[in-house]
């Protein structure tokens, strides 16, 4: 087994039963760290202990009362959370061996992103401590993966590890460096033989078809072949650290490009919005005012009459605009143009463009529009949905109603509002029991004829958790309690039978029949983020990326499995045959930790990794699928809302028109149409092309793409 176990326990309480776990985790084969030393927390140890628990593969607790009050105890928890590290709790009593026995097996089962930790730190020890071999040292991907890993880590990386990822980066340049060498030396000698054998003229016709040979553009036309659409996404996503060829290419192939059109005969609106773009004094929206400096290259923006935001730029601009929901501010940066979330300050958004430069900017519900150097309107299709109408505050949950296009959306406040997913109109308001800023409501459960909805929630005053049924032919509601339960997660296995994660506990089964609730803990002392399933089949998701795979008539566990990262497995969804499992991934996993976990084989599930473009990942915390199962959509933190093809886990809408978390979403009876709803109360429709599953619409998408990009200057 790769990696130590860090074991945490208060000296108060004596070291014999961290000793005894020690033992019988040795006799297992299991390396141990732990401090038997009775010391204050200085600097020193400080540096000891964060290095232990940095490379270990499993962070495990002596859980007693003394050791929940001991400084130095809770200062080796917060480093561990720091750090990530799988943390496993030993309640006072538990059986040693049979807790040993649970440890090791779940530590084997761990998914390679969770061991990497723990791999890369045995890998820098046995460098630093065994002559600093230049055999140990790491190379191509596995070196990628481990600076791909450090990247992402929000403490300090130990000096060895550092050490030894530097050392692996200098002898991986050398190497490249003599290959170069070597393949230019080559290419030198095959080029002047044949310019020897052609004479100047077709030598020079010769290193143009050797040039082309070795470019970006053939070697991406291959992968055309198998996957054109996802393959332009992915370089429309730009990388600093990325390869020259994806660099060059990665404007050319932006999705969506944009419509070039002449500039003679615009509307005249859509000429008065390009003119007030230009000016370098204010943009007026909803008592925010845009202030631009380019002698100093920032926009101040004030609200109220008050400094708001300061947003710098790399480059001084001509123009800049609102967007519709005056949550984005839009700068023309050349030929892109660039927004700014105001409001949240997150990460930009691009919209690549042409050849020409902008000199003016107009924004609506349609898209955005820039007036180039070279006088043509650049059109953008919206980046930022269409938005539906409301007056409530927050949203935290949105599901489709089956068999209609209709998604029933929850308010936090415990308000439930039906809407039409055609026109975005609201059919119906429903106030539920208890509703108002006291009740806590997170998450709706539909049964599978859309006649029912139960929603848990929790009086914030008394802490007391319910679940409420709601009828939706007769608006009648029932209220049943949920004891020893906070509930995460819901949801429908039957008519009468009903899931519940309880993130304090374990998985629950409400009986709305009789309103009987049964509680049933975890194994591995996990605690329970999410649930999904059918009649047959439960599956929960758990706070360290595990999915159990339970029977739901014995609460037995049958199997259980990683997505590949360590992480809160906030929502989950299954296919209707109750085979596939989807999860959108966790922020605790920037290189995008969502996957697809194939339960075809109930006793040895698959995950497999959906396909993401080098774009940061954020917490996902909304999923949807499609009716006729093709499409899965999953809702991030960041606001941005992501649409796969289920069968392949590629990519076919990525998009991020809002700036507040997704918290729920709905397709609509075709698939073409998803509502999306937020932590700060806006509502929006996004659309899909559902045609974008079938390979040849792939291709003939690419063809598109490359066509318009050849019209446009940016490809030929």
């Amino acid at each position: 087994m790769t990696g130590h176990i860090f074991i945490s326990y208060s000296r108060t309480d004596g070291a014999g039963p961290a000793l005894a776990l020690a033992d019988r985790l040795r006799a297992r084969g299991s390396a141990v760290w732990i401090d038997q030393r009775n010391i204050p927390v200085t600097v020193p140890w400080m540096a000891e202990i964060t290095t232990a628990i940095w490379g270990a593969a499993a962070f495990v607790v002596i859980d007693t009362p003394a050791w929940r009050s001991s400084e130095n105890c809770q200062t080796e928890t917060q480093i561990a959370q720091s750090c990530s590290a799988p943390e496993f709790m030993v309640p006072p009593g538990s059986d040693l061996d049979r807790f040993t026995a649970e440890l090791v097996t779940m530590i084997l089962h761990f998914p390679p992103e969770e061991r990497t930790r723990s791999e890369l730190f045995e890998r820098a020890d046995r460098w630093a401590h065994h002559g600093r071999q230049q055999r140990v040292l790491a190379s191509g991907r596995t070196l990628a993966k481990y600076r791909g890993f450090t990247r992402r880590q929000a403490t300090r990386i130990p000096t060895e590890v550092s050490a030894y990822l530097t050392a692996s980066e200098r002898r991986q340049r050398r190497r490249k460096t003599w290959r170069r060498a070597g393949s230019l030396a080559a290419v030198v000698l095959v080029l002047g033989g044949i310019a020897v054998f052609n004479g100047l003229h077709g030598a020079q016709q010769n290193i143009d078809d050797a040039t082309q040979s070795f470019s970006g553009k053939q070697k991406y036309e291959a992968a055309w072949e198998t996957n054109p659409y996802v393959h332009l996404d992915l370089l429309s996503q730009s990388d600093s650290s990325g390869t020259m060829d994806r660099a060059q290419f990665s404007r050319a192939f932006g999705v969506p490009l944009p419509d070039a059109v002449t500039a003679e005969g615009a509307a005249p609106q859509l000429q008065r919005n390009l003119d007030e773009s230009r000016h370098p004094g204010t943009a007026p929206a909803s008592g925010m005012v845009a202030q631009l400096d380019n002698s100093r290259r920032t926009i101040t923006v004030e609200r109220d009459g008050k400094p708001y935001r300061t947003i710098t730029l790399s480059t001084s601009t001509p123009a800049m605009a609102w967007s519709p929901a005056q949550e984005w501010l839009l700068v023309a940066d050349g030929p892109d143009v660039v927004a700014h979330d105001v409001n949240y300050g997150n990460d930009t958004l691009r919209l690549r463009g042409g050849k020409g430069n902008l000199t003016a900017l107009a924004v609506d519900d349609d898209g955005v529009s820039g007036l180039t150097v070279g006088g043509e309107i650049i059109h953008w299709p919206t980046p930022f949905g269409s938005r539906v109408a409301s007056n409530h505050s927050v949203f935290s949950d949105a599901v489709a109603i089956p068999d209609t296009d209709q998604a029933l959306v929850l308010t936090d406040s415990g308000t439930l509002v039906t809407m039409s997913l055609p026109d975005s109109s609201v059919a119906r308001t429903q106030t539920l029991p208890g509703a108002g800023p006291a009740l806590s409501t997170t998450n709706i459960a539909l049964s599978a004829d859309g006649n029912n909805a139960v929603v848990p929630s929790v009086d914030i005053t008394s802490g007391e958790a319910t679940a409420i049924l709601v009828s939706l032919t007769d608006s009648a509601t029932r209220t049943f309690g949920l004891p020893g339960c906070v509930p995460f997660d819901s949801a429908w296995a039957s008519p009468e039978i009903v899931y519940v994660a309880c993130g304090n506990a374990g998985a629950g089964l409400l009986n709305i029949t009789n309103g009987g609730f049964t509680l049933t803990p975890l194994p591995y002392s996990l605690r329970a983020t999410s649930v999904t399933g059918t009649d047959s089949r439960l599956y929960v998701g758990t706070n360290i990326g595990l999915v159990l795979h339970m029977d739901p008539a014995s609460m037995s566990l049958v199997s259980d499995s990683g997505t590949g990262c360590p992480q809160d497995m906030e929502s989950l969804i299954v296919s209707h045959d109750g085979n596939y499992v989807y999860h959108g991934g966790d922020a605790a996993g920037n290189a995008g930790c969502g996957a697809r976990g194939n339960f075809t084989n109930p006793a040895e599930p698959r995950w497999d990794r959906l396909v993401y473009p080098w774009q940061t990942i954020d917490r996902a915390a909304a999923t949807a699928l499609s009716d006729d199962g093709k499409f899965v959509a999953f809702g991030f933190a960041d606001g941005t809302i992501r649409v796969f093809t289920t069968d392949t886990g590629e990519p076919i809408v990525i998009v991020r028109p809002a700036t507040g978390s997704v918290r729920g979403l709905a397709f609509n009876s075709s698939g073409s149409q998803i509502l999306a709803v937020t932590n700060d109360g806006t509502a929006l429709q996004i659309g899909v092309d559902v045609k974008a599953a079938d390979l040849t619409h792939q291709r003939q998408r690419a063809n598109e793409l490359l066509a318009r990009a050849g019209e446009l200057g940016l490809y030929g």
